[in-house]
């Protein structure tokens, strides 16, 4: 009985998988409950046959030390498994005192044993089934883990063949750009544009997320915005409506970054700020500013656009979301603030109205900064 007792708590709440440590104690102790069991005939010491006894009356009580610890873990199983026991063991009780003359005897009584071993199945049925239940959804769950693998391997094999693909057109870029004909300006733009496009192709051979982590590079903040900035300036230089500022602070900031997805990002946000024109004035102004405080900086880009109202300030860093553009997709925004989480920065609004939007990008409250 106390190998089975024991067998059937350790198998009931697993304690091989959440405390291996308690499931080795009980198993070896139940053990030895059975040698104890097996010599006790041969043992003729009555001081001796009283601590076998002993020793075999104290190991159920032994078994709840991993349920009181499981129970306070919040263990639904646990809590199901004392239960059960309890109901049982209060009805034991009730007709052992009626046994004995302690309380008066009735036909109740007389079958509170079995209603005991009745309400025990129940309870630890539900146990048991509320564990199939956890089964059954980490089941689900592994699933859909192993689907989501198998398109991500699909999209990393197709990405990588067009990563391939652009190879070909990208180096012709690169013989145009040695052409001694073109000006010094448009050279400079072509050969932004050609470090953008291979930074994108680069980008298009799909990484893990534990692979992208580990590709973060410390850099100078000053340098690489002030590239950004200035590639800008030479892509918009046909327009004469549109102004692009940069203002970088006197030390030099580094932060841990993905240098081509920063570029990309700041780079869709100086987009988005210049599409976002407002009907009341003829001038774009889009002011991007670091700043260093303390240990930390604040990046912040700013225009004079028509603003963001305040009901949709939340909803366009959501997936799908789109504002004040006809041929939105929605994944500027949602794909920036991820991008930069993975960076350890976060991107908010700081302030939106009919004079402009001011968007800043700050280190998360955990990162520390140089």
């Amino acid at each position: 009985n106390i190998m089975t007792f024991t067998w059937f708590t350790r198998t009931y709440l697993n304690l091989s998988w959440k405390w291996e440590l308690m499931d080795r104690v009980l198993k070896y102790t139940a053990w030895i409950a059975l040698l104890f069991v097996l010599i006790q005939p041969f043992v003729s010491n009555q001081t001796m046959i009283i601590y076998l006894q002993s020793f075999h009356a104290i190991l159920p009580f032994l078994a709840l030390i991993p349920v009181i610890k499981l129970i306070l873990n919040k263990d639904k199983v646990a809590i199901y498994y004392l239960t059960a026991f309890s109901f049982l063991m209060v009805f034991v009780i009730i007709n052992v005192l009626a046994i004995f003359g302690l309380i008066s005897y009735t036909e109740f009584l007389l079958r509170s044993p079995q209603i005991g071993f009745l309400i025990e199945g129940v309870l630890l049925s539900l146990g048991l089934a509320y564990r199939i239940n956890l089964l059954k959804e980490a089941k689900l769950n592994a699933e859909k883990e192993a689907e989501d693998n198998r398109i991500y391997k699909g999209l990393s094999k197709l990405s990588n063949q067009v990563s391939h693909d652009l190879q070909s057109p990208l180096a012709a870029l690169h013989v145009l750009g040695r052409d001694k004909g073109l000006s010094e300006d448009f050279k400079s733009m072509l050969q932004s544009t050609i470090d953008r496009i291979t930074s994108i192709v680069s980008d298009l051979k799909i990484e893990s997320p534990e692979v992208m982590i580990s590709s973060l590079e410390k850099t100078n903040l000053n340098k690489t915005i002030d590239e950004i900035t200035h590639e800008k300036s030479l892509e918009y230089s046909n327009r004469e409506d549109v102004k692009i500022r940069v203002h970088l602070p006197f030390f030099t900031i580094y932060h841990s970054i993905h240098r081509s997805t920063f570029h990309r990002v700041l780079s869709n946000m100086i987009n988005n700020a210049i599409e976002a024109k407002s009907d009341q004035r003829d001038q774009i102004e889009v002011i991007i500013q670091l700043e260093k405080q303390q240990d930390s900086f604040r990046l912040t880009i700013k225009d004079n656009g028509k603003g963001i109202s305040p009901e949709h300030r939340d909803e366009i860093f959501r997936e799908g979301a789109s504002y004040g553009k006809e041929d939105g997709h929605g994944l500027g925004l949602f794909h920036a603030k991820n991008s930069l989480s993975s960076m350890g920065l976060t991107l908010r609004i700081h302030e939106s109205n009919h004079m402009g939007t001011c968007f800043e990008i700050v280190p998360d409250n955990a990162q520390k900064t140089q």
